[in-house]
C-alpha cells in the first residue's frame, strides 16, 4: 500500500508576488511617511485630544495588552477541536506556520527596531505629544503591528473553506490585527508608518514561513499521528505565548 502524501500548504506563485509586493509597498510607504515627517506627526498630534479620555485610553491600552492573547486563545480552542472526534482536520496543518510567522517575522521586527532606531513619537515631539505608556525602545517597525498580523495572517490566507463561520473568524481575526496595530498610534507611542512597516514584515515573512513549514512536512512525512502529535506540540508553543505576551505588551 503506498503511503499518503504529507501534508502541504499550497501557495500559488501568483499570490506568493501579491503577498511580496504588499509587503515591500507598505515598507516603501513607511519609510516614504517617515522621509516626509509631516503626516505621521499629523495623525499622532491628531489623536492627542482621544488620548485624554480615560475610557478610550483605558480600552486601547487594554486591547494593546491583550488582543494578541485572546487571538491564541481561539487558536487554542480551534486546535483542541481540530484533535477531537469529526473536528476539523483541515486547520491542523496551519497552526505549525502560525507558529513559525509570529516567531520569524517577530524577530525581524525586533532587529529593525534596533537597525533603524528611529525615536518614539513622544521622544520626538515632547511638547505635542503625552503617550499613555512610554516604552523603551526604538519605533520602527511597531512590535505589536508586527507580531499581530504575523499571528493572523496564515490562519487568514490558508484557513480555506466555503463555510460562513470560518469566513467570519478569519474576517474577525483580521480586523483584531489591525485594532491592536492602531492602538499603537492611538496610545502615542507609533507612527502610522511603524504600523504599515509592522504589517508589511509580517506579509514579506510569510512565503517563507510556507517553505520552512513545507520543508517540515516533507521531511519528517507528517501526516495522520505524526501530524496530531506536533499539533499538540504547537498547542504547547501557543500556550508558552500566551505568557510571553502577557509580559511583552
Amino acid at each position: 500500500m503506498n503511503e499518503a502524501a504529507p501534508e502541504r500548504l499550497s501557495l500559488t506563485a501568483g499570490k506568493t508576488r501579491l503577498i511580496l509586493a504588499g509587503g515591500a509597498f507598505l515598507w516603501a510607504l513607511a519609510i516614504f511617511l517617515w522621509l516626509q515627517g509631516g503626516l505621521d506627526r499629523a495623525v499622532q498630534i491628531a489623536h492627542e485630544p482621544l488620548r485624554q479620555i480615560p475610557l478610550l485610553a483605558g480600552a486601547a491600552l487594554a486591547a494593546s495588552r491583550y488582543g494578541m492573547t485572546a487571538c491564541v486563545l481561539v487558536y487554542l480552542v480551534l486546535l483542541a477541536r481540530s484533535l477531537g472526534a469529526g473536528g476539523p482536520k483541515d486547520l491542523q496543518k496551519i497552526f505549525l506556520p502560525i507558529v513559525l510567522s509570529f516567531a520569524m517575522a517577530g524577530a525581524a521586527g525586533d532587529l529593525s527596531k534596533t537597525a533603524f532606531g528611529r525615536p518614539r513619537p513622544f521622544v520626538q515631539y515632547p511638547s505635542e505629544i503625552v503617550p499613555v505608556i512610554r516604552p523603551g525602545t526604538s519605533s520602527l517597525p511597531s512590535g505589536h503591528a508586527t507580531k499581530s498580523f504575523a499571528l493572523i495572517l496564515p490562519f487568514a490566507v490558508f484557513a480555506g473553506g466555503g463555510l460562513k463561520k470560518r469566513r467570519m473568524l478569519r474576517g474577525a481575526l483580521v480586523a483584531a490585527a489591525a485594532a491592536i496595530a492602531y492602538t499603537r498610534v492611538f496610545l502615542g507611542v507609533h507612527y502610522l508608518g511603524d504600523i504599515l512597516a509592522g504589517a508589511g514584515t509580517a506579509f514579506l515573512f510569510l512565503p517563507l514561513v510556507v517553505l520552512a513549514a513545507n520543508a517540515l512536512y516533507r521531511r519528517k512525512r507528517v501526516e495522520g499521528a505524526r501530524m496530531e502529535r506536533l499539533v499538540r506540540v504547537c498547542g504547547l508553543i501557543l500556550v508558552g505565548m500566551i505568557f510571553y505576551l502577557v509580559r511583552y505588551s
